[in-house]
């Protein structure tokens, strides 16, 4: 993340987001003490309606606790999964002749959506109550 993606999102998420709001709602965004976060150019945001709250330097986990307890789980895990795919890719290409894309490239290409989509759903799955 740095000033450029941050605008980015600004542009493409958050502003789409405001126009679908009601009239009198007041949209309001937790950031944390993140360099890119505080610069001038994003804190522009106020001018947009937004109401922002900056969440002191070791506290997020406080704010975000499901980015914490759930989403680093999930993030773990797929981790996991594609790394292990990367393995067997890698082991299926050995003694052979690569693929195109591979020799195109010289990279593995990426795993089929369907395959993301089940990775997703064994790692939701494997999250415990």
């Amino acid at each position: 993340m740095d000033e450029v993606v941050m605008l980015q999102w600004v542009e493409q998420v958050l502003k789409p987001h405001i126009l679908e709001l009601p009239l009198n709602g007041v949209p309001r965004l937790l950031l944390d003490s993140y360099r890119c976060h505080m610069m001038a150019s994003v804190m522009q945001i106020n001018e947009m309606g937004v109401k922002v709250q900056n969440i002191p330097g070791g506290c997020t986990g406080l704010s975000q606790p499901v980015d914490i307890g759930v989403a680093k789980w999930l993030e773990d895990e797929l981790i996991n999964r594609w790394e292990s795919w990367m393995i067997e890719e890698e082991a299926a290409q050995d003694g052979e002749l690569p693929r195109k894309e591979c020799i195109d490239s010289g990279k593995t290409p990426p795993p089929k959506r369907e395959k993301i989509h089940m990775w997703t759903i064994a790692a939701c799955q494997s999250i415990s109550t």
